[in-house]
């Protein structure tokens, strides 16, 4: 099983704090700008490949609505 990790991108009013105690993230990474970067790792590949960015998202309980951006890395 290939793996590949995600580093998403998500706006300043995102609550990440509440992802931290869900348990949904375990690291934020505060941006200079405001925003913050997280990075979501091991992620099948197959997964990433019939999913779109929404579903990704949504599968990983992030709310698109914050979503800047998400590469896979």
């Amino acid at each position: 099983m290939e793996t590949a990790s995600l580093r998403i991108t998500l706006d300043q009013d995102c609550p990440v704090s509440e992802y931290l105690e869900d348990g949904i993230i375990d690291t934020i990474f505060p941006q200079e700008d405001g925003t913050y970067q997280i990075i979501i790792k091991q992620v099948d590949d197959a997964l990433i490949e019939s999913l779109g960015n929404d579903e990704l998202l949504e599968f990983f309980g992030i709310d698109t609505e914050f979503a800047i951006a998400l590469e896979v890395i």
